[in-house]
């Protein structure tokens, strides 16, 4: 990728997260009554590391890129989809925690430059939205 299309993968990352940190607030305002407080816990906390990592990304803008990313990228960018209609029809409290810890790690692996880490969360991402 060039400067400009690592700078704007990384705009879209930081909306993308910040779109799943409010999908998973608003499943957590929905069922808050109904699920137990170490998940509800849970959840919160990892919303928080999302919204952190949103906001990671919006100021690495084009140093998001190390050697081989676009390839790593285009996986990322082709599971955006599927990743955020998953998190809009959450109605699993386990899923939910299985899909935002996936999101932690994606993002881990996406600023320390681990392609392999970023292929292993996309694979639990998914089989997490599957399952």
């Amino acid at each position: 990728m060039g400067t400009v299309n690592d700078a704007i993968f990384a705009n879209k990352l930081g909306h993308f997260y910040q779109n799943m940190a409010d999908g998973l607030g608003e499943f957590l305002h929905t069922h808050i009554g109904t699920l137990p407080k170490n998940q509800v816990t849970s959840l919160a906390d990892q919303q928080n590391q999302i919204i952190n990592y949103a906001n990671m990304f919006f100021a690495l803008s084009d140093r998001i890129a190390f050697e081989e990313s676009e390839t790593y990228f285009k996986g990322v960018s082709d599971s955006i989809d599927s990743i955020d209609k998953a998190v809009k029809g959450i109605n699993d409290i386990n899923k939910a925690i299985t899909i935002a810890a996936g999101l932690i790690t994606l993002a881990a692996a996406i600023v320390t430059e681990n392609g392999g880490g970023i292929v292993s969360s996309l694979q639990t991402i998914a089989g997490a939205v599957k399952g």
